[in-house]
């Protein structure tokens, strides 16, 4: 990527010792605009302000020319009143458009080094720092276009344009009944039989982990008690009685889909195709 570069900041660079503070804005999907630095103390650039009590450290950049993808991480501490981490896992932050440049935090009059312009990737939250992958716009040429034929339906989820099912259908509202630990919940007011759930989406409605929601790993149904277990812990602790939304599952089957949800005929798979198992197969003696 073409940097532009202003004559007084090129002299500048050219000192035995400088000032570098590195910059991040973030743009959310709903145009909320947050500013962070390396820098020790906050820096206000085009009316933006960048915060430095977040601590933002970044990987290596590494830049490749033509269609080679760039890379880099970004790593902070989550310390800024603007962030809350149940936001950044429960991926309100996911593909949001990032700028990274430098400035001189003596004299930002010099204008701005853009390293990496991009969108946010998956970020992680583990011992109340955040991880995020910055993924550049170049990143975009290496991406496959078209589908692979497959047994399995490629719906990106459940009752989406593709699917065509009206989730809020398969949708029950109810409470958490208890907590067994950060993985087992058991759900009260269900009824359904083993496995309805499985794969099925726990979105958390009340509590301390508003809006937050998981994927459901198993389901049973015994003795009049339904009992999920999730494939990640939620963020936070859950209590009984915490309100909650909960999603029958779909394994992208052909059988279930029929089954289920009698939903075949927009089925975005091709079950019927001979796998490879079919391709290797040696014939039979005659």
């Amino acid at each position: 990527m073409s940097r532009s570069i202003s004559g007084a900041f090129q002299t500048y660079l050219t000192n035995d010792a400088v000032n570098l503070a590195v910059c991040v804005k973030l743009t959310k999907a709903d145009g909320t605009i947050l500013g962070f630095t390396s820098w020790t103390s906050d820096i206000t650039f085009n009316t933006v302000l960048y915060e430095a009590s977040n601590a933002v450290t970044g990987t290596a950049v590494q830049q490749e020319i033509g269609s080679g993808v760039d890379n880099l991480d970004i790593v902070g501490i989550i310390r800024s009143d603007r962030i809350a981490d149940v936001d950044l896992v429960s991926g309100k932050y996911d593909l949001s458009k990032l700028e990274l440049f430098l400035l001189n935090p003596n004299d930002i009059t010099m204008g701005a080094i853009v390293l990496l312009r991009g969108l946010l990737g998956e970020v992680k939250v583990f011992n109340q720092k955040y991880s995020a992958e910055i993924r550049s716009l170049t990143q975009r040429m290496s991406q496959k276009i078209g589908e692979l034929t497959s047994p399995t339906c490629r719906v990106a989820r459940f009752g989406d344009a593709r699917c065509t099912l009206n989730a809020a259908l398969f949708q029950t509202t109810t409470t958490v009944a208890s907590v067994i630990d950060a993985y087992n919940l058991t759900i009260a007011g269900l009824a359904q039989l083993s496995g309805y759930y499985n794969y099925g989406i726990l979105k958390m409605l009340g509590g301390n982990n508003i809006g937050v929601e998981r994927e459901i790993k198993n389901h049973t149904f015994a003795g009049g008690v339904t009992t999920v277990v999730l494939a990640e812990n939620f963020p936070y602790a859950i209590l009984a009685a915490d309100s909650c939304r909960i999603e029958a599952g779909c394994d992208r089957l052909f059988t279930t889909c029929i089954t289920k949800f009698s939903n075949q005929l927009n089925f975005r798979g091709e079950p019927h195709v001979p796998g490879m198992d079919q391709v290797l197969q040696r014939g039979r003696a005659g």
